[in-house]
């Protein structure tokens, strides 16, 4: 089975990161805009004010066949 997953809005600042707990193994993905960039001004500011300004944390469940087929 495949599934395919789009993350909407912004791209993603940070490496990915996984753990596992209650025996299921997860991956967490943090996506957003901001930080110093839009207090820049100019062109650079203009440029991204399309981008979602909105932070998130996305975290997806490994699904167990993935794992097993992986080791």
């Amino acid at each position: 089975m495949r599934k395919s997953v789009t993350i909407p809005g912004s791209g993603i600042v940070s490496s990915p990161i996984t753990w596992g707990m209650d025996g299921k193994q997860y991956l967490g993905i943090a996506s957003g805009y901001g930080g110093a960039v839009p207090m820049w001004g100019g062109d650079m500011a203009q440029l991204t004010t399309q981008v979602s300004q909105g932070g998130s944390f996305w975290v997806f469940e490994i699904p167990n066949e993935l794992l097993a087929s992986a080791q």
